[in-house]
């Protein structure tokens, strides 16, 4: 995903992913990072269809385990023999994720007898929220923002010339379009927390 968020270009200013230099001026490309804990996330389990199974055992052990709107259907990719289980788990907690991950995982001895072959899944995977991704994205921005200037300002210097104005920005990165289920990037399930990477390629003049 690319951002134009300027767009004066100079003839003759190469861009690139490393800094370059040319007499009109400096490109550099920063980045940056910046992660948040999140209170919300969503579970996606995917498994593959055994004996005739629509996913609704897999769907009541979810909502046993408090993913209230947990629902079953075919996956986007994989064939007619993957179903794809996902839900909201709210109020997160390491607590609540790890009894998440052992309804979907951990069958028990009271599997019915047509989902005997059920344990075959392909993973139990936690994504953040699209709505929680901006003000996390933001941050980053301005971090790789703030590197660019830094790595700018360190070639001027050793060019014994001055940074002027920031002609052009164009950003890569960021926040993805949510997926089918409504995620972005996935959740660390020890800190509970979602990152968002983001790059910024940026053109400043030079002043004598």
């Amino acid at each position: 995903m690319k951002r134009a968020l300027a767009s004066l270009i100079i003839v003759g200013v190469p861009l690139a992913a490393s800094a370059q230099t040319s007499p009109q001026g400096i490109t550099v490309t920063g980045n940056g990072s910046a992660s948040a804990v999140v209170s919300s996330a969503i579970v996606r389990v995917s498994m593959n269809r055994f004996a005739g199974d629509d996913g609704s055992y897999m769907v009541a052990r979810l909502k046993a385990a408090g993913v209230a709107d947990a629902t079953a259907e075919p996956a986007m990719a994989g064939g007619p023999q993957l179903i794809v289980v996902h839900g909201h788990v709210t109020g997160l907690t390491k607590a609540k994720l790890d009894a998440v991950t052992r309804a979907a995982s951990q069958f028990g001895s009271n599997v019915p007898p047509q989902f005997a072959s059920l344990v075959a899944l392909s993973g139990v995977h936690y994504y953040g929220l699209a709505t929680d991704c901006p003000a996390i994205e933001q941050r980053a921005r301005e971090a790789a923002l703030a590197d660019a200037r830094r790595r700018a300002e360190a070639i001027a210097a050793n060019g014994a010339v001055h940074l002027g104005e920031r002609l052009t920005v164009v950003e890569s990165g960021g926040c993805p379009r949510a997926g089918p289920f409504g995620g972005t990037f996935a959740i660390d399930t020890e800190t509970l927390s979602m990152s968002v990477p983001v790059s910024e390629t940026v053109t400043y003049t030079l002043a004598r």
